[in-house]
């Protein structure tokens, strides 16, 4: 898988309505270096709505911050799947990285179910 070897990931279930300060607690899976360093990360992250029960995937530079806006209802495409939580999420070095596995999932059914399989072990 190109590009496979640029990425950690974590995962973790939140519930919306509960303090977000815990993930900022958390330090992704084979993640290295002072804990200062992920302030320049990206992420490519996994919901699941609690009223439909399906999956969205999305990338960002601040999950605690992004996570409020799709809860809020602030962002159309999950507004009417409210409440969402994240699964988990994948970490990248540059926007760019982030924003190529993003589009990988959505257009590769096989790398979206290994993904959202991958992120929903433990």
């Amino acid at each position: 898988m190109r590009g496979a070897e640029n990425y950690s990931f974590v995962a973790y279930s939140n519930n919306y309505r509960a303090p977000l300060a815990q993930l900022a607690s958390l330090r992704p899976y084979g993640s290295v270096g002072p804990e200062g360093a992920a302030k320049n990360m990206f992420y490519v992250y996994l919901l699941k709505s609690d009223k439909d029960k399906k999956y969205y995937i999305g990338q960002t530079n601040n999950i605690e911050q992004r996570l409020l806006k799709h809860n809020s209802g602030m962002i159309k495409s999950t507004r009417n799947r409210r409440p969402l939580n994240l699964v988990g999420y994948e970490k990248y070095e540059s926007r760019g990285k982030a924003m190529w596995r993003e589009t990988e999932i959505k257009n590769n059914a096989s790398k979206r179910y290994k993904f959202i399989d991958k992120i929903k072990r433990p």
